[in-house]
């Protein structure tokens, strides 16, 4: 998805929040340059918003390449964000 596409996407219905709620940028260890927008997508029921509530999407060459805080975790570790292969699926007999 495309870093445009992914701002129309998430912020169609926009609540008291506003979308994305933060935004950083990132370097990896191989010096590749990555954005980091994270989305609200948790309501913290009247209390102040903490990572918890937030869902942290990676950005790279305007290009959204991965999501989740595991992914970001990683990226952080400097490993590597190999993700999965997309399968065929399967024909039915």
């Amino acid at each position: 998805m495309h870093r445009t596409e992914l701002a129309r996407v998430m912020r169609h219905g926009a609540g008291r929040w506003p979308n994305p709620y933060r935004h950083g940028s990132l370097h990896d260890r191989a010096g590749k340059d990555y954005e980091v927008f994270y989305y609200l997508t948790r309501d913290p029921e009247g209390k102040p918003v903490q990572d918890r509530h937030l869902t942290p999407v990676i950005v790279k060459d305007n290009m959204v390449v991965a999501l989740g805080a595991y992914r970001l975790k990683k990226l952080k570790r400097g490993e590597s964000l190999s993700l999965p292969k997309s399968r065929t699926p399967k024909r039915a007999s």
